[in-house]
């Protein structure tokens, strides 16, 4: 009885459930009232629909707290679940099966580049899409690296191999036609500034992967990784990218073994056949 009493104290000090203290109050009066005989039968329904409308409230205001309790609690769960997300990236897979490759759409860093690398097979739609930010950015100081498969080598034949649409005759022409594009850009860039800030080197290896390096020199530098892969549609190709500040290591074994390819390719100029 004393935590009757407790509990009820409590919640009117409070404020709380005074709808269903109100409506007992209420219920307990018309009974006193109807078994004394004191009030007619209709007052007493009177009263009784009014404790109906009071309950029927009470209800109502109930059930909108309630929703207002589970919405916090869902918006509480996602925001723990965006916490948890920060701490504990998605599963390593996640990160390789992008929809596009970005190839096609890294022109925002290239123009704010110091430096870049690029090594893969060819690089027949992103070089020329890219050429005009090229020009721009060795205006203003950028200095790119181009490592290519060597036409006409053991290589070519292996990438042709595992093409799904070029020959060799056709995937040799763009290699050279990507060649001579940078050549002659190297040389224009030379003889307006006498500094030689492209350099394009070929090699008879097939690589394992495709790379896109910027700015691997500093912090903020970016790596674009596209896993070689044989007679694949080019949109199901998994690649990923990696940020130096945060994958600092996976960075690392990547540029090393772009340096590595790098230092035993060969220097390649137009007489190359």
């Amino acid at each position: 009885m004393k935590f009757i009493w407790e509990t009820i104290k409590r919640d009117l000090s409070n404020r709380q459930n005074i709808d269903i203290y109100l409506t007992i109050l209420v219920s307990l009066i018309i009974g006193g009232l109807g078994f004394f005989d004191i009030v007619g039968e209709s007052q007493i329904r009177a009263a009784l629909l009014a404790v109906l409308a009071i309950l029927s409230l009470s209800l109502l205001i109930s059930r909108a707290s309630q929703e207002k309790i589970n919405q916090a609690l869902e918006n509480h769960k996602q925001s723990i679940q965006k916490t948890i997300e920060k701490i504990e990236p998605p599963c390593l897979s996640d990160r390789f099966f992008r929809e596009d490759y970005p190839g096609l759409n890294i022109q925002p860093y290239i123009r704010e580049a110091q430096k870049a690398y690029f090594w893969g097979f060819a690089f027949t739609s992103t070089i020329p899409t890219l050429r005009d930010d090229f020009e721009n950015g060795l205006i203003n100081g950028l200095e790119l690296k181009f490592l290519f498969i060597k036409p006409d080598s053991d290589a070519s034949k292996m990438a042709v191999k595992g093409s799904e649409k070029q020959d060799k005759n056709e995937f040799d022409r763009a290699v050279r036609g990507n060649l001579l594009t940078l050549s002659s850009m190297s040389k224009r860039h030379l003889k307006q500034t006498s500094k030689k800030s492209i350099e394009i080197k070929v090699f008879d290896y097939l690589p394992p992967f495709s790379i896109i390096a910027v700015d691997p020199h500093l912090p903020r530098g970016k790596m674009f990784v596209r896993i070689a892969s044989y007679q694949m549609d080019r949109s199901k190709v998994p690649w990923f990218e990696l940020e130096k500040k945060i994958d600092k290591n996976w960075f690392e074994v990547f540029s090393e073994q772009f340096e590595t390819v790098w230092n035993n390719a060969e220097d390649w100029n137009p007489k190359h056949k």
